[in-house]
């Protein structure tokens, strides 16, 4: 599975220090009581633990591109590529969240509230802190994670037009009617099923993402830049944004409820297509010879 088991992890990391927290501070309109380095310490794990997912999940998309575009590669790098596309993910996170351990301060806005946030003299500062943000956490991931994807897409689709020149020069391509099944392209495109399903529940996760964190990342952008004044989305877009982390969990135990249902049934299934192979190439045998000898006996030939 590669890394594909990874971002569960990180996951409950964003439960745990960034949608927990921000679910109280919510409640209590935003005052923080627990002090100025609790504020520092919160953010920065919080900003991590964000991070960090999203970069996993771009190292997982990697490592799905790699699987298919360079199999033996992959295969010689083993665990070493996992641990190192572990680390690199969260040094980056770590290294992106510095600058809110440093810029995040308690602030009194009056009648002994307190408040952990940013504060800048200058609104530019703003500009600029959201700006790389989006750049760095949004925009690069999701032009890693496409171009990932397009080059494990067009990899398969290259493959799978060799097997179906194959298959028809060797006599052995299916019915129109079979081969627009999922199973035919895997058949064709050389890649085992396992791997084509792992490499569709990632494809799935990093849908989600971008689907999920999108609005949040495009209204920071507009806001800090006075395009819209409106607040109230704000926290709707951030709980859709959280709802990523939380259906992730799902979708893998979904997945390997589903995958492991199909590793029951697959001997029996085997075992039936081994079966039916069997028979038509009886049943292929028996035509030529009949056509070869020119036999009238041959006339009705037998399933």
């Amino acid at each position: 599975m590669g890394l594909s088991n990874i971002p569960i992890d990180t996951d409950l990391c964003v439960g745990l220090f960034a949608a927990l927290m921000d679910g109280f501070l919510e409640f209590t309109d935003d005052t923080w009581m627990l002090g100025k380095s609790l504020c520092k310490i919160h953010q920065f794990l919080k900003s991590v633990a964000v991070d960090a997912s999203i970069y996993i999940l771009v190292m997982m998309s990697i490592d799905r591109a790699l699987v298919v575009t360079e199999p033996l590669q992959r295969f010689n790098t083993g665990s070493r590529f996992r641990w190192l596309a572990i680390v690199s993910s969260w040094f980056i996170a770590t290294f992106l969240s510095i600058p809110l351990a440093v810029l995040f301060e308690t602030i009194d806005i009056g009648n002994g509230t307190q408040i952990c946030h940013i504060h800048f003299d200058d609104p530019k500062w703003w500009k600029v802190l959201l700006t790389t943000s989006f750049l760095f956490v949004f925009i690069i991931p999701v032009v890693m994670m496409i171009s990932s994807y397009v080059a494990l897409v067009s990899v398969l689709c290259r493959r799978y037009r060799l097997g179906r020149i194959s298959s028809i020069r060797n006599g052995s391509v299916r019915s129109s009617r079979t081969m627009k099944h999922s199973s035919s392209f895997i058949f064709n495109s050389g890649i085992s099923r396992s791997k084509f399903r792992s490499i569709q529940l990632a494809l799935g996760v990093v849908s989600g993402f971008i689907i999920c964190w999108s609005p949040y990342f495009v209204y920071n952008m507009l806001h800090v830049f006075d395009v819209i004044k409106e607040h109230n989305v704000r926290k709707p877009i951030l709980i859709l944004a959280y709802l990523h982390n939380v259906a992730n969990p799902i979708i893998y135990f979904i997945y390997h409820r589903t995958l492991s249902c199909r590793l029951e049934i697959s001997p029996s299934l085997e075992k039936t297509q081994s079966l039916s192979s069997t028979r038509r190439l009886r049943k292929l045998t028996k035509e030529k010879s009949c056509q070869d000898n020119q036999n009238p006996k041959c006339n009705q030939i037998e399933d």
